[in-house]
């Protein structure tokens, strides 16, 4: 249930008239400026909470699967490197030994 402007000055105008303006003004801020049907109560942010920590936790999950596609991907790499390097140097070496005979 919303109310329009010239309701909401209605209700400050009935609160000025019967304390004082600054009681008025305090009391209509304490309104929020839309209708109470706009405003977050605590099970919606609890409801918001959960799907958020709902979002992070899958957002982690992924995060650890990509992790673990990269140290795979790195291992086998640096495996295959390895293994190329230690090839050519021993092609090499050979090379070398039958040049200087």
């Amino acid at each position: 249930m919303s109310i329009s402007e010239a309701e909401r000055h209605e209700i400050y105008e009935l609160i000025k008239a019967a304390t004082s303006d600054r009681v008025a003004n305090n009391d209509m801020s304490l309104l929020p400026p839309v209708g109470w049907a706009d405003v977050a109560t605590k099970s919606d942010l609890a409801s918001m909470r959960a799907q958020m920590e709902s979002e992070f936790g899958s957002v982690r999950a992924d995060m650890r699967a990509l992790e673990a596609n990269l140290r795979s991907e790195m291992h086998q790499s640096i495996r295959t490197q390895t293994w190329a390097l230690v090839a050519w140097t021993t092609g090499l070496a050979g090379l070398i030994v039958a040049l200087g005979r």
